[in-house]
């Protein structure tokens, strides 16, 4: 149980729950020991610490006290917790989980004695494969410091360690393990325990598409396939499928591009540089589609199309245009009228589609009961009180609650939003709650799902039309920048918008057509239909407060109290799906273009945590037929399924190299040993080499390099430097990112100040990515810095920098492995440095200094003025270097000398100076001339 292992299992298959059940078997074998979580975000602990507490409300009622106690919950240690209470946890024991940084300063550092962590669980072990070089520095030197410790990994997403030649070998290289168990949803075992509780009751309805939707969706994957084939053209040799790449998220799709492209755009033209752009704002769009009501889709294409943010030769294709009107037949028609009079007449019509998913929604939702039986109801019935006290029935809770999906950056731990109707009159039915799940990438379809159930889908495409038609005419500019900024790739297209004649004139087209639908259409009085179209507006002036009355009719018909809970699955939270499970506990489960993992945590709960065993559990899954998101789904379940049949390939033959040192650095190793152990015929002890670390660094692989060539890494917070080598090298590490940055905001020129004025070698290592040069990083920029830079002045500034500091050492780097042989080179026949010499270097001295010369700067610019006016003297007839002292002591300025009488003049400089510095100050410029 507590050798190093590996284990990989499918996503959604409980993966808190192993962690809880082996946590829990330590707590009661191990007393006062620590187990240390590796790689989890904030909200991954808490939704653990949650499941935590679930699963010992189960335990507690259900196994009557096991012996095993509760599992201790995850402690989170991080930059808030100071030193000494880290000290008082690391000393009483229990389970935590620590930041990289922190982990690695306090085990360097002493602070935290690994010989009493009893091991280490990495979670989301899949990254060791994808250079998680912190992670994998901690596993170096706790292997080191206490072997007999266990390290297990666990992961959930196989098709990320298929990759290369060597495939999971690299992270169980890491973890220092040779046992690799996989368990796939196909697993015998996996498939007894699911099976055991009950089935799924699980069914698929495929709704189709309008025509115009179909014909949308196909051209955007026509014109992502036609810029796709042209960069192939470029780099033939990039490893890289259309297939696997469009199925892919927006944001994995554009990295593949620019993998695919960045060793070639160089030499690419800036037409397929902007195809390479092109086509990633045309998956987003794809993305777009499935998202947006049909109105503001159109206006999305009208923008690209009449802002020309694409390159021009798209506008040219077939493809788009049929796009366009596609996308423009959605929401109105052109319809072209041969009059008696030349020319001709055209004649909007509205064509407002409606959402055909939303009306399946609805059908399902009005049908939510119709295989309820007696038998069911009345069991249900008897789980009234517990669902009352679960749930909370005395009070409305059709309110505007926290709703999942509303994304933030640094916040993605939300409520479900939930809709109740509850009539007072009928208290004693029971509850039967809906759950309707939409996906990630939809989160803001939630509003409208919400909208959708109170009013029908009609009212909500009417909604969606008005709501733009107020936007449109109130405020365009701001409509536009929205626009743009989800449907490109980086912001600083935006500014590259041409504010043309054209684009007033499309909008001002837009606006008139739509002013001339609503002014024909709102005087009539009609009903709509059931159709995906709404041909006509009944009435313009929209009501609030109707509604369908669903609640009412489901009451009504099958004897219930429906909840319907929208949420969605939180696949980038481990865990926070299956807790929403198990907390509101749904009778019914409606899913929304689902994913894999969201089917795999609903069987999951199914067999585990779910309560009302009366009845299966019935999931509905919505799609699209034939929609790219119906194919994306299909897609994944054969990735998963081939990256299990190669993982397991992969298992036979696998051998995982468990010496961390290389053959080279054997033989480097050896050379140095012969060379500086012996000294006068006597044998030396070896000691080891030392490097100073500022603790920011350790972002970075580079420490991870050094500790593996058999350095002591030593990290402390440095003020000066990133890394001291020896008493005289101080090394300025620099990214190409951190490069630009610094050479843009002054801050190298100040760094280099303080290593100049402390050591005698400052150097400045600039560190680049393998394969991407400057001209790459100059069109990435816009992802990370935020500071526009021009190439030539960043050339131009970094030459300034060397002039000014011409002993200043420059390393030009490929590679965080070549920086490390770099140091090691470096430091051959030099002395240790000192980590309190290296520390107790001060900044503020020379802040000091700064403000004693600027205070001597402030002091001479009167010098400094009269050193230009004494320039400006010398250079007028008459006066010398023996005179000049004449003019400072008599004359104030140059306005004070021009003001002098030519009598003064000749009293001080003599005749013939006076007369000749008299007529070039007096002299006209055109009397000169006619002189000359």
């Amino acid at each position: 149980m507590y050798c190093e292992s590996r284990g990989y299992h499918s996503r959604g298959l409980g993966l808190n729950d192993i962690v809880y059940y082996f946590l829990k078997e330590i707590n009661h074998e191990k007393q006062c020991k620590s187990v240390i979580l590796l790689n989890m975000t904030n909200i991954e602990v808490e939704c653990l610490n949650e499941r935590a507490r679930i699963l010992d409300k189960v335990d507690r009622s259900y196994l009557q006290g096991d012996g095993l106690g509760k599992m201790n919950l995850v402690d989170l240690i991080t930059a808030d917790i100071s030193l000494s209470k880290r000290l008082n946890i690391y000393e009483s024991g229990g389970t935590f989980m620590i930041t990289s940084r922190i982990l690695t300063t306090d085990a360097l550092s002493g602070k935290l004695d690994f010989t009493k962590v009893e091991g280490i669980i990495v979670m989301n072990a899949e990254s060791l494969n994808n250079k998680n070089w912190n992670d994998a520095f901690i596993l170096q030197v706790y292997k080191q410091k206490n072997p007999n410790g266990f390290i297990k990994g666990l992961s959930q997403r196989p098709e990320l360690l298929k990759i290369g030649y060597f495939g999971p070998g690299i992270a169980m290289k890491h973890i220092g393990t040779t046992i690799l168990c996989l368990y796939p949803r196909s697993h015998e075992a996996v498939e007894k325990s699911l099976v055991e509780h009950g089935s799924v009751d699980v069914t698929e309805r495929a709704v189709k598409p309008t025509d115009n939707f179909t014909t949308v969706q196909r051209y955007i994957i026509l014109l992502i396939e036609k810029g796709f084939n042209e960069l192939k053209k470029i780099n033939s040799d990039a490893d890289i499928s259309l297939t696997d790449t469009l199925f892919s998220s927006v944001r994995n799709f554009q990295n593949c591009i620019e993998e695919a492209t960045q060793t070639k755009w160089n030499q690419m033209s800036p037409h397929l540089r902007n195809i390479s752009r092109d086509i990633v704002t045309f998956r987003r769009l794809l993305s777009l589609l499935h998202r947006l009501d049909a109105v503001t889709f159109f206006y999305y294409t009208e923008v690209l199309r009449c802002t020309q943010s694409l390159d021009f030769s798209w506008y040219l294709t077939v493809e788009f245009e049929a796009m366009y009107k596609a996308s423009r037949d959605r929401v109105f028609q052109i319809i072209s009228r041969k009059g008696i009079s030349k020319g001709t007449s055209n004649s909007v019509q509205l064509s407002l589609e409606v959402n055909p998913l939303y009306i399946e929604l609805v059908d399902i939702l009005e049908n939510i009961g119709v295989d309820l039986t007696e038998k069911i109801i009345n069991e249900m019935s008897l789980n009234i009180e517990k669902q009352t006290n679960s749930v909370g029935r005395e009070e409305n809770i059709n309110k505007d609650l926290v709703t999942d999906g509303q994304l933030e950056e640094d916040d993605h731990f939300y409520n479900p939003r939930i809709i109740s109707r509850i009539d007072c009159e009928h208290t004693n039915l029971p509850l039967y709650k809906i759950m309707i799940v939409v996906p990630d990438d939809q989160y803001d379809i939630i509003s409208d799902i919400f909208y959708l159930v109170n009013y029908g889908p009609q009212q909500l495409a009417l909604h969606h039309f008005r709501d733009f038609c107020d936007r449109l005419n109130n405020d365009c500019n701001s409509l536009l920048t929205d626009t743009l900024s989800k449907v490109r790739n980086n912001t600083n297209s935006l500014s590259n918008v041409p504010c043309s004649t054209s684009l007033n004139r499309n909008i001002d087209q837009l606006r008139a057509a739509i002013n001339l639908i609503l002014e024909r259409q709102s005087q009539r009085e009609c009903q709509l239909s059931n159709t995906a179209t709404i041909i006509s507006i009944p009435c313009i002036e929209y009501s609030e407060g109707s509604d369908t009355d669903l609640f009412r009719q489901i009451r009504e018909r099958f004897k219930i109290e429906p909840i319907i809970i929208i949420t969605t699955p939180c696949s980038f939270i481990s865990g926070k799906f299956s807790n929403q499970l198990q907390s509101k506990q749904p009778h019914h489960i409606i899913l929304l273009d689902p994913e894999v993992a969201t089917l795999r945590e609903i069987e999951f709960f199914n067999a585990s945590g779910r309560l009302n065993k009366s009845s299966s559990l019935k999931v509905t899954i919505l799609t699209y037929q034939g929609s790219f998101n119906h194919e994306r789904f299909i897609n994944t379940m054969k990735v998963e399924q081939g990256s299990w049949e190669i993982l397991i390939r992969h298992k036979r033959t696998l051998v995982v190299p468990l010496n961390e040192i290389s053959e080279d650095d054997v033989i480097n190793h050896l050379n140095y040993s012969l060379g500086s152990s012996r000294h006068a015929g006597r044998l030396q002890v070896m000691h080891v080499q030392k490097v100073v670390v500022d603790i920011r660094e350790f972002r970075s692989s580079l420490p991870y390099q050094l500790y593996c060539k058999g350095m002591e890494v030593v990290p402390v917070t440095l003020a000066v430097g990133d890394y001291v080598i020896s008493r005289d090298i101080c090394i300025e590490r620099k990214s190409i990112q951190d490069l630009i940055n610094s050479l843009n905001n002054g801050r190298l020129y100040t760094q280099m100040q303080w290593l100049t004025t402390h050591y005698s070698i400052p150097t400045i290592l600039i560190e680049f990515i393998h394969g991407l040069g400057y001209i790459k990083w100059k069109d990435r920029q816009s992802g990370f810095s935020p500071l526009p830079f021009n190439l030539a002045d960043i050339y131009n500034k970094l030459i300034l920098l060397i002039r000014h500091f011409p002993n200043v050492k420059i390393i030009w780097s490929c590679s965080a492995s070549f920086s490390a042989s770099s140091i090691t080179l470096l430091k051959y026949g030099r002395e240790e440095p000192d980590e309190n010499s290296a520390v107790s270097l001060d900044t503020n001295l020379l802040y000091e200094e700064d403000k004693q010369v600027k205070k001597r700067k402030r002091t001479s610019d009167a010098s400094k003025s009269s050193y230009y006016a004494t320039s400006l003297l010398r250079q007028l007839p008459g006066v010398n270097t023996r005179n000049i002292h004449l003019f400072t002591s008599n004359f104030k300025s140059l306005r004070d000398l021009s003001n002098a009488t030519q009598e003064k003049l000749i009293d001080l400089l003599g005749n013939s100076n006076g007369i000749s510095l008299f007529r070039a100050l007096h002299t006209s410029h055109s009397e000169s001339l006619h002189t000359i």
